[in-house]
C-alpha cells in the first residue's frame, strides 16, 4: 500500500561513483597531467603542449639565436685545430689550412613539435619516465665563412647549412622530491640514434 521509495535507486545511479584513487603519488600526478591514452599504446599527441611551445617560441627565438651563436663560435675555433690535424694526417702539406668563422644563426619561426608522449613503467614511485617523440623541420640556417689558405693565396667561401630536419625519440626520467622545487634530477637518453638531415650549399647571390 505504501509508495515505493526511489531514494536508493536514484542515489546509486546519480551521481556516478568516483573512480578509485591511484595508489602511488607518481601515478596520481601523471593521471592528472595526461589522459588515459598516454598510459599505453602509441601515446597522445599533446597538441596543447605544441600550442604553448609556439607561443613561447615567438617570444624567445631571438634570444635562442644569440645563445646558439655563443655556443657555436668556440666549437668552430676548436674545429680549426681538428681540421689542421686532419689535413696533416691526410698527407697534405702544412701550408694548406682551413679556417671557419660563424656569420649568422637563424632558427626561424617554426618551433620543434612534440609528435607523441607516452609514459614508461618505472620501478620507483618517485620516478616519472616518459617516452617523447620530437620532430623539428623549421627554418634553421647557419651561415659560415670558410677561409682556405694555399700558401699566400686565400679564398673565402661562404657556406650555409639549411633545411635542418631532426627526428628523434627521447627518454626522460624526472625524479620527484618531497620539498621545493619538487624535482631532484632530470635525466635524458636517446634510445635510438636521432635522424638528422640538412643541406650544405653555397648561398646564391641575390639580384640587385
Amino acid at each position: 500500500s505504501s509508495a515505493p521509495s526511489s531514494s536508493s535507486s536514484s542515489s546509486s545511479s546519480y551521481p556516478p561513483p568516483s573512480p578509485p584513487l591511484p595508489s602511488t603519488t607518481t601515478e596520481a600526478l601523471f593521471r592528472l597531467a595526461a589522459p588515459a591514452e598516454a598510459l599505453s599504446g602509441d601515446g597522445e599527441t599533446a597538441e596543447w603542449f605544441n600550442v604553448l611551445l609556439r607561443r613561447l617560441w615567438r617570444l624567445y627565438y631571438r634570444r635562442l639565436e644569440s645563445h646558439l651563436a655563443r655556443c657555436l663560435r668556440p666549437l668552430l675555433n676548436e674545429k680549426k685545430l681538428n681540421l689542421s690535424a686532419a689535413l696533416a694526417s691526410a698527407g697534405l702539406p702544412s701550408w694548406i689550412s682551413i679556417q671557419l668563422r660563424l656569420i649568422q644563426v637563424q632558427v626561424g619561426h617554426e618551433p620543434p613539435a612534440l609528435e607523441s608522449i607516452r609514459r614508461r613503467h618505472s620501478r620507483l614511485d618517485r620516478d616519472l619516465d616518459l617516452d617523447l617523440h620530437l620532430r623539428y623541420h623549421g627554418g634553421l640556417a647557419i651561415r659560415i665563412l670558410a677561409t682556405v689558405a694555399i700558401g699566400p693565396v686565400k679564398m673565402r667561401i661562404p657556406l650555409e647549412a639549411r633545411d635542418l630536419d631532426i627526428d628523434l625519440r627521447l627518454w626522460t626520467r624526472v625524479r620527484l622530491a618531497a620539498t621545493a622545487p619538487f624535482v631532484s634530477t632530470v635525466r635524458l637518453c636517446f634510445p635510438v640514434a636521432p635522424t638528422i638531415r640538412f643541406q650544405l650549399a653555397v648561398p646564391q647571390a641575390r639580384d640587385e
